[in-house]
């Protein structure tokens, strides 16, 4: 109803507080597999290349360990169960202080029933998976406050 009135035509996103007790339950290379997928069907090739060429160092390395047959824990790949937000895009970015990453959703339909999570994966524009490790240190510490913004179909046009 909330779609077909046209609320979430003009979603700029949402602010709240977060505070998530981590789990590896899932099967982690099944959902960094998906998260990945669905970044790279929202963004295309400027996740995986920038000027300097392709990003060894961010999606180089989550190619390379979606090679393994599984997801080593000490590979930085964060990602939440069971929170409660209303989404209505497929990828976002979620912001804290100066720190900026993507957001994926991922759905998981089983025997009608829907598994929902939210991914973190570098930002397009990050070197590093710095700050995936930053906000994955702070979330297990203290509540947080960030922002998730919708990305615009022409956000990464230069």
């Amino acid at each position: 109803m909330l779609e077909n009135r046209g609320f979430f035509s003009k979603w700029e996103g949402l602010k709240m507080n977060l505070r998530v007790n981590y789990t590896n339950k899932i099967n982690k290379s099944a959902l960094l597999k998906a998260a990945y997928l669905i970044a790279f069907s929202n963004i295309g090739y400027k996740l995986l290349y920038n000027e300097k060429g392709f990003k060894y160092e961010t999606y180089g390395a989550i190619i390379e360990e979606l090679q393994r047959s599984n997801v080593s824990d000490d590979f930085p790949f964060l990602f939440f169960e069971n929170l409660s937000i209303n989404m209505p895009e497929n990828i976002g970015i979620i912001e804290f202080g100066d720190t900026r990453s993507l957001f994926v959703k991922v759905t998981y339909t089983l025997n009608t029933k829907d598994y929902l999570y939210y991914c973190v994966l570098p930002h397009p524009d990050d070197e590093s998976f710095e700050n995936i490790l930053r906000l994955r240190k702070v979330i297990g510490n203290c509540a947080i406050n960030i922002h998730i913004r919708a990305i615009k179909k022409d956000y990464l046009v230069r």
